[in-house]
């Protein structure tokens, strides 16, 4: 197997190998001015003193060289500037005469002709090969291409409606929101064609954020991490219709002061077919379970409308202690009322603006599925349940039904 990356992270050996007994990994990396790859490290045991997987030794066409500001080679440990030699190297950039001669410089000793200055900090090690410490400006490699971290911070602050933002400025105390984080991950997708994952906003920074892209497209998890939260017991948020979870960062920021908050989230389909419902709360069960192995857990959704937070509940039930908490923002529970009941007990906070005129019982079903205590938060619907002022009743409302189910 080929991994290639400026970090790849010292567990994915193990875990590959775990899965495909007796492959062989290489690591291979490089850079598009040298041919992509131009050093390589076959991954042996991995040494638990590692923060990486080691860069390697240069190919057989490739010269690697460590230079410190004078163009002189590093000592062995030393950390320099990485440089590229030999006939791997690029001509050039295309109708970009100055950036080449900024890149390519002569060679000192004339060996090979040209240097490529690749703008990474590296040292080599007493065994010979290369270690990779990250970047001497401010760029990521994305598939190859070099992408300034000024890119990323004008995207965000054409997103955000502000001057500037910096490297370390915070999204959401900069005015982003739920919404925006939206826009911002669209605008990623359709410039640099990654698709950032939400657990990338946990700490939503350019600088975090590059980190992220500069991983490449990362698989999307069916849980994420939305706050670390205190020491209390985890509580579960579980995705609405349509899949995501970008809707819950506000309200796990208020609720994590006390506990950490993960979120369930949708997958990708398998193979081109959707996942059955059961399976899927199965798939969420066995990520919750991950995070905390046994019950009681606490469970929450914020759209009635969605079947999967329901069919967790009832196969969660059948472990001892689950308990679970479902808010809720419309009643729509006439598709579930075939189904078989849960044994557990639910609080519904409801939206009072999406009671029909009228309307006497608060529950709208849910009492013939469970044991439902019935909550009314006034002057909200569907959409502004998350949104202040409707957010802080909201967040008193589950912090007392949460401490109710804990004593």
């Amino acid at each position: 197997m080929f991994l290639s990356g400026d970090w790849i992270p010292v567990s994915l050996p193990g875990r590959l190998r775990e899965r495909f007994p007796g492959a062989r990994v290489i690591s291979l990396g490089g850079a598009t001015e040298a041919t992509v790859w131009s050093n390589v490290f076959p991954i042996e045991e991995v040494d638990s003193t590692w923060t990486s997987i080691p860069y390697g030794r240069p190919i057989e066409n490739a010269r690697y060289h460590v230079l410190d500001a004078g163009l002189a080679p590093c000592p062995i440990g030393v950390p320099g500037d990485l440089y590229i030699g030999g006939d791997c190297l690029a001509d050039g950039y295309a109708r970009e005469p100055e950036l080449t001669a900024q890149k390519f410089i002569p060679d000192p000793w004339g060996r090979d002709g040209r240097l490529y200055r690749t703008g990474d900090r590296a040292r080599y090690r007493p065994d010979g090969n290369l270690e990779f410490l990250g970047r001497r400006d401010h760029q990521v490699k994305i598939r190859g291409f070099r992408i300034e971290l000024g890119e990323i911070e004008a995207a965000l602050a054409e997103v955000l409606g502000v001057e500037r933002v910096g490297a370390t400025g915070h999204f959401f105390d900069l005015g982003g929101h739920s919404l925006l984080a939206v826009q911002v991950m669209a605008r990623i997708e359709h410039v640099l064609g990654i698709k950032v994952p939400i657990s990338a906003f946990e700490a939503p920074t350019v600088e975090h954020l590059a980190r992220v892209i500069q991983d490449g497209a990362v698989q999307r998890s069916a849980l994420a991490r939305l706050h670390p939260g205190g020491a209390g017991r985890p509580l579960f948020l579980v995705h609405p219709v349509g899949g995501n979870v970008f809707s819950y960062v506000e309200l796990a920021k208020k609720l994590g002061v006390r506990r950490p908050v993960y979120a369930l989230q949708a997958v990708a389909e398998t193979n081109g077919y959707p996942v059955r419902m059961e399976e899927l709360a199965a798939q969420y069960l066995a990520t919750l379970r991950g995070v905390q192995a046994e019950g009681p857990w606490l469970g929450s959704t914020v759209c009635s409308s969605s079947r999967a937070p329901w069919v967790c509940c009832r196969r969660a039930w059948r472990s001892p202690g689950c308990e679970s908490v479902s808010t809720c923002s419309a009643a729509s529970c006439r598709l579930w009322r075939a189904t078989r009941p849960y044994g557990g007990p639910v609080t519904l906070l409801r939206a009072g603006a999406s009671l029909r005129p009228g309307a006497t019982d608060l529950t709208s079903g849910w009492s013939e599925l469970a044991r439902t205590e019935a909550h009314l938060i006034p002057d909200a619907d569907h959409f502004s349940l998350l949104q202040r002022p409707a957010l802080d009743y909201l967040v008193k409302s589950l912090e007392r039904a949460l401490a109710t189910v804990e004593d």
